[in-house]
């Protein structure tokens, strides 16, 4: 099983080849800190948060970051409605925006909050735990007062997730930190919060999209060994499928913190391996996850998306990554500067790829070349050049997003040359 998880974590790192040429692109945000959440409201305005009293705020699609300050909390998550109405959660504290992040008011009391969600400038709900048992309120004033929906006051359960998708459908997770033996626990309300109906036991990070459909991912530690997996629900959170799992010794790090889908088809999830952020994607409801290349970067906190092509994750280390294309890098082409003497084609690197490989080749004279893709019987899978080229030295980037691993070739022709190599998808 160490060799498994070996390899998952060199494919991974294999991955990169430039970020010039990845469907993540790196930028600066002006801070070192752990940032743990990002959100957008539209394809420019968004805010990240973390460590240390962080919070930045972007008009540029984060181009340019600039600094609101306000206390020494450490930030958790932040959630806007709009461009003025926001709050954040830190260290047990709840604060809260009428102006955009120019100024923070802390509206926390005597409960400790881990969790918020607000589905308009006025209504929302707080988890996390009062006394020795976990609560959950609601305000319909944007966090002025707070009325008590449901307060555990036996088990010391706290509230550490929630999440509506309307003024009366949410969820919460809640924990038992004293009792080990205790799983975390799935609540759903339909009304509001007036009443929450336990359905399972799950934990880890939730995203719901409508009544019904939803996605988990969570790490944990079953015995000598942990593992990270990905559970999809049908039926609103009383049932759960795994979709992904991989396992790793418990010595070795890896965790899945966030998941975000834009629709029931297309997803992401990010995370840590070995101190090192990465990125799956789906593009079936989860049915496969392909990694996506981001490059060699800090572990990876927090994912969000304003439509399918548009989405940002932060990390460790002050890392924000952006992507215009959904993370996805298609075939492109480059021209590359030189006169070649003799036809060639290169092996692609990186090989094994996952999904993104690049192939180079080069032509001497203007030539009709066609570049296709085969599998090992035979078959024809994709065409990547079918055109005139003049003189010069070519690389193209395929993705194979869709595809099974496995053993692939790629076919050079012209009227004076063929060529064939191999490649290898590993996912």
């Amino acid at each position: 099983m160490k060799n498994v998880s070996y390899l998952f974590i060199v494919f991974l790192l294999l991955q990169f080849n430039s970020l010039s040429q990845s469907g993540w692109i790196q930028q600066t945000s002006g801070t070192i800190v752990e940032l743990n959440s990002v959100f957008f409201i539209n394809e420019n305005v968004g805010w990240i948060v973390g460590d240390g009293g962080t919070i930045k705020h972007t008009t540029d699609g984060g181009e340019n970051w600039n600094s609101q300050y306000n206390t020494n909390d450490d930030y958790e998550t932040v959630q806007f409605v709009d461009a003025d109405n926001g709050w954040i959660v830190g260290e047990g504290s709840l604060f809260r925006t009428t102006d955009g992040g120019l100024n923070w008011i802390d509206i926390s009391d005597s409960i400790i909050t881990h969790c918020a969600y607000f589905v308009d400038e006025n209504n929302g709900w707080r988890g996390g735990r009062f006394g020795g048992g976990g609560c959950i309120y609601k305000t319909t004033d944007g966090g002025v007062t707070w009325s008590e929906q449901w307060c555990e006051g036996v088990l010391p359960i706290d509230f550490h997730k929630i999440q509506f998708i309307s003024s009366n459908i949410g969820w919460a997770i809640a924990s038992c930190p004293l009792i080990a033996l205790t799983p975390p626990q799935l609540y759903m309300t339909t009304n509001g919060g007036e009443d929450w109906n336990h359905l399972s036991s799950v934990s880890g990070s939730i995203c719901f999209i409508d009544s019904l459909n939803g996605w988990l991912t969570d790490s944990y530690f079953p015995g000598t060994t942990g593992a990270i997996e990905i559970k999809n629900t049908t039926d609103g959170g009383y049932s759960w499928h795994q979709q992904f799992f991989h396992s790793f010794y418990q010595s070795w790090s890896m965790s899945l913190p966030t998941i975000f889908f834009v629709d029931i088809d297309k997803g992401w999830t990010a995370g840590d391996s070995l101190g090192l952020g990465f990125i799956l994607h789906t593009s079936n409801s989860g049915v496969d996850w392909v990694s996506q290349d981001c490059g060699i970067v800090p572990p990876i906190n927090s994912i969000y998306f304003t439509d399918e092509n548009n989405g940002w994750a932060v990390g460790d280390s002050g890392l924000v990554l952006h992507t215009t294309t959904g993370g996805v890098v298609s075939v492109e082409e480059e021209q590359i500067e030189g006169v070649p003497t003799e036809y060639s084609l290169k092996q692609n690197f990186p090989n094994p790829f996952n999904p993104s490989t690049t192939i180079k080749f080069s032509v001497p004279q203007s030539s009709n070349v066609v570049i296709k893709v085969f599998d090992i019987l035979g078959n024809e899978i994709e065409t990547l050049v079918n055109e005139e080229k003049s003189v010069g030295t070519y690389e193209i980037t395929w993705t194979a997003e869709n595809l099974p691993s496995g053993v692939y070739f790629y076919r050079l022709q012209t009227d004076a040359f063929v060529k064939t190599e191999k490649m290898l998808l590993v996912k």
